[in-house]
């Protein structure tokens, strides 16, 4: 049994712009998200050095992982579709 993965061209949008994200970092090993919601892009970022938080969204963390970065964008330009 083969299981098949298809990808749209708005996966691969998506998956690139994750990419762009992604090279934006400065550590070493680079991440990128984005974050959809009815097929569009409400959130992305990248990871990054931790700097001081007060969302309470990271503890005891040297680095802020991409996802956060995400959340946290959804949260600055989104903020109605994030609380539902």
């Amino acid at each position: 049994m083969t299981n098949t993965l298809v990808l749209t061209q708005r996966h691969m949008t998506c998956i690139n712009i994750a990419i762009e994200q992604a090279m934006s970092s400065p550590c070493s090993h680079k991440h990128g998200c984005v974050i959809l919601a009815g097929g569009k892009i409400i959130g992305k970022g990248f990871n990054n050095y931790r700097t001081f938080s007060h969302d309470k969204l990271l503890h005891d963390c040297l680095t802020c992982h991409a996802e956060i970065a995400a959340i946290r964008d959804c949260l600055r330009n989104h903020h109605k579709v994030v609380q539902g």
